[in-house]
């Protein structure tokens, strides 16, 4: 089977160069470790940002804060076992420059790999992997800043 990701790749324009006000990810604790399912970002500009990695594809939408409080609501009641953690405030990112987000793909052998990369002013680097219904996702966070 193949998909077009074509759609999906590259930059994502809406939040570079705007400062982080929320920044939170949402997951499922299990036995092999965190599993993120959805981020949420707030910026500078009052814009909410949510998105994730499913098969593969980029779903990245915004919302005012209105929505996005009601969403958030939605989210946490949509799984049973949950967590949130605030890379904001575990990152100090508060305040912080988005620099960079984008979305590629990684192809070895027969297994796609999905990667969303992540880079904030100061050091902050975030990549999530996602390879399709193969394995779960992966949250890698870097932060030499």
């Amino acid at each position: 089977m193949t998909f077009d990701l074509t759609y999906s790749k590259g930059k994502v324009e809406i939040p570079i160069g705007k400062t982080i006000n929320l920044f939170k990810v949402f997951g499922e604790n299990t036995k092999d470790g965190f599993i993120p399912i959805i981020f949420w970002l707030n910026t500078s500009d009052s814009e909410c940002n949510r998105f994730f990695i499913d098969a593969w594809s980029l779903h990245w939408s915004v919302y005012n804060m209105t929505e996005m409080t009601e969403l958030i609501r939605e989210d946490l009641e949509e799984f049973s076992s949950d967590e949130v953690i605030d890379l904001m405030e575990q990152y100090q990112l508060k305040g912080k420059t988005i620099l960079s987000i984008e979305m590629d793909y990684i192809k070895k052998s027969d297994l796609l790999t999905g990667k969303l990369t992540l880079e904030v002013k100061d050091g902050f680097q975030m990549e999530l992997l996602d390879f399709g219904d193969e394995n779960e996702q992966i949250l890698n966070i870097k932060n030499v800043g």
